[in-house]
């Protein structure tokens, strides 16, 4: 059927060169996976050297989260809103206590406010 087809077309259906033939692959052994308890005796045995990096161990700090850091930034700039608004508060009460005082001539003790 093959031979029925273009040569451009029968090129395709060629048959290619047999495999290369392979030895098998070797198995080679490994040891059993085991737990961690054969390690333990290492972590009991300290040396000086070992005491020193454990000590900056404990002083390690974690690392701020991005949502933590997010968070943060949102308190601060919030704070920072609610500190400003206070001093415009304070400020514009003054004025007006200031505009008051010029306008009717009053004196008015401000210790008694509190």
């Amino acid at each position: 059927m093959v031979c029925l087809l273009p040569k451009n077309f029968a090129a395709l259906f060629v048959p290619d060169e047999p495999i290369r033939f392979l030895p098998p692959i070797e198995k080679h052994w490994f040891p059993n996976y085991s737990g961690v308890s054969s390690y333990l005796t290492m972590f009991d045995q300290l040396t000086p050297n070992n005491e020193k990096k454990t000590e900056d161990i404990d002083s390690f700090a974690p690392t701020w989260t991005k949502s933590g850091l997010r968070e943060l930034r949102f308190l601060k700039t919030k704070e920072e809103k609610a500190q400003s608004l206070r001093t415009q508060i304070q400020t514009c009460l003054f004025f007006v206590l200031l505009i008051y005082f010029i306008r009717f001539r009053t004196t008015i003790d401000l210790h008694s406010m509190k």
